[in-house]
């Protein structure tokens, strides 16, 4: 059990995967790029470990943020996490970025 953070340092410690592991990605299956060679995803396909998508985060779903967000009909809506806000199968009202660190003040 790992994040892709950790990846490097289970290698460092002579931990790989191998075929009869098995690796469950429990987030969010937008999150996961299939194209990345350095995921623990890729990692364990490429050892023949079985692998499963089971999503346990408890995030909300992108019709649920829609939802959400008409009820609530912000004038700036601030996402602090995720990285799908600019989906277009996510209706949200205009979306104000930050950069990490960057302060704002409520108008």
């Amino acid at each position: 059990m790992l994040r892709d953070s950790m990846i490097r340092d289970f290698e460092k410690g002579g931990l790989g995967f191998r075929s009869d592991d098995a690796y469950a990605f429990s987030n969010w299956s937008g999150y996961l790029d299939l194209k990345d060679p350095n995921t623990g995803w890729a990692k364990a396909e490429a050892a023949g470990a079985n692998t499963v998508k089971l999503h346990t985060s408890g995030h909300a779903s992108a019709s649920a943020l829609s939802s959400f967000a008409r009820a609530m009909a912000p004038t700036t809506l601030i996402p602090v996490h995720g990285v799908k806000w600019d989906d277009p199968g996510i209706a949200l009202p205009p979306v104000q970025r930050l950069t990490d660190g960057q302060p704002w003040l409520v108008p």
